[in-house]
C-alpha cells in the first residue's frame, strides 16, 4: 500500500520533495487536515443519499445552470458508487477524487463537485432541505484528502515510528525527545516520585523567551513548580515576538499559560523601559504600532527609554524613521529594487563617510553597524548587487546552503577527479574549476593534453596522497599547491568563496580523516549533502560562516535577526504575498477552548477554516514585522512602494492607490502612508523633533550619494588582476615564518592519518601501498572505497542476536531485519546484486568466525561478545607534560591545578568494543584485498599501515577504561584485532590479535608526548 502511495506522490513530486514535506509536519507537529478517514467519508457518502433523492433540488437551480448541475451531480453520484464498491485505500481514493475530475458537458465549467456545491449553495436560501444537502456536499469536500495530505497522513506515523526504534536501538534522542521523554515519564507510573525528586534538588525556575513555548514544555513546567505551592516559576516572554511557529513553538500555548498564571498570581510584571534604542526612534515606532498593527489577543504597549542619554547624530538632520518613496506603481522586485538598492549604497556610503559621519554613543558609524533586514533570501541577494557596485562590503548572516554553492560542486567535482584520473570526464571538469585557475581558451584546449601534462601530473600527485591516506596533506596542497587561496585573495571582491571552501574542506577533514576513508566516500558523501539526501553533520551543518571580520554590512533575515540589535537598519521585501512551496498551512482550531488542537492543512485550506487560517497567518506577519522594527537602535529606514492616481510627487501620500500591495508589508505601507500625509516636501529639512522623513526616488541610475562617498568607495576596492600563469605557480614557504607558524599553529584536533603524516616522511607514501596483491573473483566485491564502506555500514547494524542465532550466511541476509540492511545499503553504495553472496559470506565470517584471543583464550564469534558496541568515537588528549602519565593517578585534592589541553586531541572512531571473559577489546575491519592472509602477510600489512593506530587505540581505550598500572591492565585489557575481512577463517588467517605489555603502552604515550606538532617530527 505504501509502495502504491509513494507512486502517486512520484506522479507529480519527488523523493526530496516529500522528505522535506515529512519533515516540516514533524516539526508543526499537528494533525494532518484532510486525512484520510473511510468511516467519517462513509457517513458522508450515506448522508447524502442516491442520485435520485437529489433530483427534487434541480428546479431551484437558476434555470441556464440547471443542465450542467443535473451533469455534475451524476458525475459526483456515479464516483462515489463506485468508492462504496472498492475498499482499498488507493483505488477508493482515485475513486473519490473523481467527484473534482468528473466535468460537466461544458469543457470550460469547473469540476463537477466545486461546480454542483456552487449552484445548489445560491439556491439554499429557498429551501431548508436543500441547504442541508450543499452543506453535506461542503462536508464531503472538505473531507476528501488531496494527493499530498493522504500520503504524508499515511508515511508520518510510519517514519515516526521506524525514527523511534531506531533511537531506542542506538540509545539515542534528539532535543525534542529531551522534553518529550521527560513529559511521558512524569506522566507514568513513577511520575510522582520523578516529580518529587525535581522538587527536591530545583526550587526556582526561569524561562527566558517563553512566548516560543510549546504545549509539552509547559506541561512539565507547570507539574513541577506552578502546581506547587512551595515553589516559585517565573515566565519571561514577549509574545510579539513569537515567531518561530514553523520549528513548532506555539503562541497560544504562551496565552493559555500567561491566563492561568495571572488567574491565580496577579497581574504580571512588565518591562517597561527599553535599553536598546533612542527616544526619539522609540517614540517613531510608537506611531507605527499604534492604530491596530496589532490583531488578535496580543496587543501593543508604549514602552519608556531607559538610557535616554543615547543618541543618534546625522549631519544630513533625517528623522529617526527616514522612508525611501519608490515611486514604483508595482510591488514586483524588478520595479522596486532597481531604485531601491541604489539609494540604500548611496545611504550607506553616507551615514559611514569619514568627513562627515553619522555617530551613535559618541562613536563614528562604521559598516558593520548596519543591518539590512529582508523577508526572504531572494531579497538580500538583490540588495548585495547593488551594494557590490557600489563598493559597500557587506556580508551574509548565518545563510543556509553551503553545500549548495558552486563550492561545494567545485570541491566534489575536483576531488572526483582525484580519486579517478585516469576519467576523461572527471578530470575535465576538475579543469573547469576555481582549483586550477583556467581561462576558457585554456579549458578547451585541456580536453586534448597529454599524460605527461602538468595538468595531468597534478591530479596524479593528488591521488597518490589520497590512496595512501595522507588526507592532511591532500587538503592543504588543494588549498595552497593549486593556488586557489591566492587567486581568490587577489581576484575575488570580497571573501565569500574562499570562505566557503575552508569550510567544505573542514568538515570533510572532521567527518572522514580520523577514520581514514577514502577520497571516493568523501564524494559520495559531498554528493548526498549537496543533493539533501543526507543531512551534514551538526545542529547548523549547512549554514554557511560569515565570510569575513572585517569591517562589512551585514545581511540577514527577519527570523535571525530575533535577539541582535544595531544602530541602523534598513528593511525590504514582503511586498507581495509569498508563494507556499510545500502548500503546508499550519493554524489553531476550534480558536479557543479545551478542544483546541494544532492542524497542520495540506493541499488547500477548507472554506469553513479559511478565515482563521488566514488570521493566524496575518498574525504571525505582525509579530515578524515587529521584531525586523524593533532592532534598530539609533535610525531605521523603511522602503514605501507604491503611487497614486493622477496625484503629483508632492501628494504621493494621499489619493486613490493604482495597485493594492497583497504581502506582509502593506501593513507597514499603509501605516506610513496615514503618518506622512501631512508631512512635509523631501526638499524641506525635517523639524528636529520630526519622528519621520521622506525621499523621492528617482528613475533607476538617477540615485546619486554626496559627492565625497564616490571617492571613498574607489580607494576601498581591490585593483583588478589578470591570474594569467599564477595559476599553477607553487611559492614554497618562508623558513624565516616558521617561528611565528609555531607560536600560533592554534589548537590541534587530528587523526592517528594525520599524526602518522608528521612523524613519516614523504618518501614512506610509497611504502605503505599495497601493490602486491590478489585480485577478487568475477563474482567477488570489487576492491574499492564502496565495498569497504557497504560492508562496514552492514556490519555496523545488524542485530547480534541475529548474527549470533544464523548458522550460515544464506539465512543472515535472509533475515527481514537484514534483507532490508542490505537492500538499503547496497543500493546507496552502488553495490550489484551478482556480489552479494559474496558480501553475505563475508559478513557472516565477520560477526561469527571464532578467535583466539592470546593465553588460551577464545571467542566463538564477535556476536557471541558477552558486551559489544559499534562504530565508537573517541576524542584523546594528546599527551603533554604537565599531564599525569597513564601509571599516575590524577590528582583530584580539592583546590588543585585543573587538568589544561594545548596541544589538542586525536579524534578517532572505534569500529568494535566488545567485552569477553571480563576483558575489554577493540577490533577494526579492513576489507583490503592482500596478497595473502597468512600470519606472515596480516603482520606485514598492520605494521607498515596500521601500527600507529593501534598505538593510539590503544592508549585511548586504556584511558578510557581508567587503566593506571599494569595490575589493573593485565585485569582488564584483553588486546587488539585488525581483521581482514576477506581472508578470515576458523584457522586464524585474516586475523591480527596482538595484547602490547604495559612498558609498550607507556612507551607508546612517551613518543607521542615527543612529537613535536609544530614542526612535523619526532623531537
Amino acid at each position: 500500500e505504501l509502495r502504491q502511495l509513494l507512486a502517486l506522490w512520484r506522479e507529480s513530486g519527488t523523493i526530496a520533495g516529500l522528505e522535506d514535506l515529512l519533515w516540516s509536519c514533524a516539526q508543526r507537529r499537528g494533525r494532518i487536515v484532510p486525512g484520510y478517514d473511510r468511516a467519517q467519508l462513509d457517513r458522508i457518502v450515506a448522508g447524502l443519499g442516491q442520485r435520485s433523492s437529489a433530483e427534487r433540488f434541480l428546479p431551484l437551480v437558476h434555470g441556464r445552470a440547471r443542465p450542467n448541475v443535473a451533469l455534475a451531480l451524476d458525475a459526483v453520484f456515479a464516483a462515489l458508487e463506485s468508492f462504496k464498491a472498492d475498499p482499498a485505500l488507493l483505488a477508493s481514493f482515485r475513486k473519490l477524487r473523481e467527484v473534482y475530475d468528473g466535468v460537466t458537458a461544458l469543457s470550460s465549467q469547473p469540476p463537477a463537485l466545486d461546480y454542483a456545491r456552487t449552484h445548489l449553495e445560491k439556491a439554499s436560501a429557498k429551501s431548508p432541505e436543500l441547504a442541508a444537502f450543499a452543506q453535506d456536499l461542503m462536508a464531503l469536500d472538505e473531507a476528501i484528502p488531496k494527493p499530498q495530505a493522504l500520503v504524508v497522513d499515511s508515511f508520518s506515523p510510519k517514519v515516526a515510528a521506524r525514527l523511534a526504534d531506531l533511537k531506542r536501538a542506538q540509545g539515542r534522542f534528539d532535543f525534542q525527545d529531551m522534553l518529550a521523554l521527560v513529559n511521558e515519564a512524569l506522566a507514568g507510573p513513577r511520575g510522582p516520585a520523578l516529580v518529587a525528586a525535581l522538587r527536591a534538588r530545583f526550587t526556582h525556575a526561569l524561562i527566558d523567551e517563553f512566548q516560543d513555548t510549546d504545549e509539552v514544555q509547559w506541561s512539565i513546567f507547570r507539574r513541577v513548580f506552578f502546581e506547587s505551592p512551595d515553589h516559585r516559576l517565573f515566565l519571561v516572554g514577549d509574545p510579539k515576538q513569537a515567531i518561530y511557529a514553523f520549528r513548532g513553538a506555539d503562541v497560544h500555548t504562551y496565552l493559555d499559560a500567561r491566563r492561568e498564571v495571572v488567574a491565580r498570581s496577579g497581574p504580571p510584571a512588565v518591562l517597561a523601559d527599553n535599553f536598546r534604542s533612542t527616544a526619539p526612534l522609540l517614540a517613531a515606532c510608537e506611531q507605527l504600532f499604534q492604530d491596530g498593527f496589532f490583531t488578535g489577543e496580543i496587543g501593543f504597549t508604549p514602552v519608556g527609554c531607559g538610557r535616554k542619554e543615547l543618541a543618534f547624530v546625522d549631519p544630513a538632520g533625517r528623522a529617526p524613521v527616514h522612508v525611501f518613496v519608490t515611486g514604483s506603481d508595482s510591488s514586483g522586485k524588478q520595479k522596486v529594487y532597481p531604485r531601491l538598492g541604489p539609494a540604500i549604497a548611496g545611504e550607506i556610503r553616507r551615514l559611514v563617510d569619514p568627513p562627515t559621519p553619522a555617530r551613535f554613543k559618541g562613536e563614528q558609524l562604521r559598516y558593520r553597524d548596519v543591518f539590512i533586514l529582508a523577508r526572504g533570501a531572494a531579497d538580500l541577494g538583490l540588495v548585495a548587487n547593488h551594494l557590490r557596485e557600489a563598493g559597500v562590503p557587506f556580508s551574509f548572516y548565518k545563510q543556509e546552503g553551503l553545500f549548495q554553492s558552486a563550492e561545494a560542486q567545485a570541491v566534489e567535482d575536483l576531488l572526483a577527479a582525484v580519486a579517478d584520473p585516469s576519467d576523461r570526464a572527471r578530470r575535465y571538469r576538475a579543469w573547469m574549476t576555481p582549483f586550477f585557475g583556467l581561462a576558457l581558451a585554456e579549458a578547451v584546449r585541456a580536453a586534448e593534453v597529454a599524460e605527461d601534462d602538468p595538468l595531468v601530473r597534478r591530479l596524479h600527485d593528488w591521488n597518490r596522497l589520497a590512496t595512501g591516506r595522507h588526507h592532511e596533506k591532500l587538503f592543504d596542497a588543494l588549498l595552497e599547491d593549486s593556488g586557489l587561496v591566492r587567486r581568490l585573495v587577489l581576484f575575488e571582491p570580497g571573501e565569500r568563496s574562499l570562505t566557503n571552501y575552508l569550510h567544505i574542506l573542514e568538515v570533510l577533514r572532521e567527518q572522514h580523516v580520523m577514520r581514514g576513508a577514502s577520497v571516493e566516500e568523501m564524494v559520495q558523501d559531498l554528493r548526498a549533502f549537496r543533493q539533501k539526501t543526507r543531512q551534514p553533520p551538526g545542529q547548523n551543518g549547512n549554514l554557511q560562516r560569515l565570510e569575513t571580520e572585517r569591517d562589512a554590512v551585514q545581511l540577514l533575515t527577519m527570523h535571525m535577526s530575533k535577539g541582535l540589535e544595531a544602530p541602523v537598519v534598513f528593511l525590504v521585501g514582503g511586498y507581495n504575498k509569498p508563494p507556499r512551496s510545500d502548500g503546508l498551512r499550519t493554524l489553531h482550531w476550534p480558536p479557543a477552548g479545551p478542544d483546541r488542537e494544532r492542524l497542520n492543512l495540506l493541499g488547500g485550506t477548507p472554506r469553513r477554516l479559511a478565515a482563521q487560517a488566514d488570521l493566524e497567518d496575518a498574525e504571525e506577519d505582525q509579530r515578524l514585522l515587529y521584531v525586523a522594527l524593533t532592532r534598530a537602535q539609533g535610525r531605521l529606514y523603511l522602503p514605501f512602494v507604491g503611487t497614486r492616481e493622477g496625484q503629483g510627487a508632492q501628494r504621493v501620500f494621499e489619493g486613490p492607490r493604482k495597485k493594492k500591495m497583497t504581502g506582509p508589508y502593506a501593513q507597514v505601507n499603509s501605516r506610513l502612508e496615514r503618518i506622512l500625509a501631512g508631512a512635509p516636501e523631501p526638499s524641506q529639512l525635517p523639524r528636529p523633533d520630526a519622528l519621520f522623513s521622506y525621499e523621492l526616488l528617482g528613475e533607476p541610475g538617477c540615485h546619486e550619494a554626496s559627492s565625497d562617498a564616490g571617492a571613498t568607495g574607489a580607494a576601498d576596492a581591490p585593483p583588478r588582476i589578470e591570474p594569467g600563469a599564477v595559476a599553477l605557480l607553487q611559492i614554497p614557504p618562508s623558513a624565516d615564518l616558521a617561528p611565528l607558524r609555531r607560536r600560533h599553529a592554534g589548537f590541534l584536533t587530528t587523526s592517528f592519518t594525520g599524526l602518522r603524516d608528521r612523524m613519516e616522511s614523504p618518501a614512506a607514501d610509497e611504502k605503505s601501498e599495497s601493490h602486491d596483491v590478489t585480485p577478487p573473483g568475477e563474482d567477488e566485491l570489487p576492491g574499492g572505497a564502496a565495498s569497504g564502506s557497504f560492508l562496514h555500514e552492514l556490519l555496523a547494524r545488524i542485530p547480534q542476536q541475529i548474527a549470533a542465532r544464523c548458522r550460515t550466511p544464506e539465512a543472515l541476509f535472509a533475515a527481514p531485519e537484514v534483507a532490508r540492511l542490505v537492500k538499503l545499503w547496497a543500493g546507496r553504495w552502488g553495490i550489484a546484486e551478482r556480489y552479494l553472496p559474496h558480501a553475505g559470506r563475508l559478513v557472516h565470517a565477520a560477526l561469527t568466525t571464532p578467535i583466539a584471543l592470546g593465553e588460551g583464550r577464545s571467542i566463538g564469534g564477535i556476536a557471541r561478545a558477552d558486551k559489544l558496541l559499534r562504530e565508537m568515537d573517541f576524542l584523546y588528549p594528546i599527551p603533554e607534560q604537565s599531564h599525569p602519565r597513564l601509571d599516575q593517578r590524577l590528582a583530584r585534592e580539592e583546590g588543585g591545578r585543573p587538568l589544561e589541553i594545548r596541544r589538542g586531541f586525536v579524534v578517532g572512531f572505534v569500529d568494535v568494543l566488545f567485552e569477553h571473559q571480563g576483558l575489554t577489546y577493540f577490533a577494526d575491519w579492513k576489507s583490503n584485498c592482500l596478497a595473502g592472509f597468512d600470519a606472515q602477510h596480516v603482520g606485514d600489512e598492520v605494521r607498515k599501515v596500521y601500527a600507529l593506530q593501534a598505538e593510539i587505540y590503544t592508549l585511548a581505550l586504556v584511558k578510557m577504561l581508567g587503566i593506571a598500572g599494569e595490575q589493573a591492565y593485565r585485569s582488564r585489557f584483553g588486546g587488539l584485532l585488525f581483521l581482514f575481512l576477506r581472508g578470515l577463517k576458523p584457522d586464524g588467517e585474516g586475523v591480527y590479535f596482538r595484547r602490547p605489555s604495559w612498558s609498550e603502552v607507556l612507551g607508546w604515550e612517551r613518543r607521542l608526548l615527543e612529537l613535536d606538532l609544530s614542526s612535523g617530527g619526532v623531537a
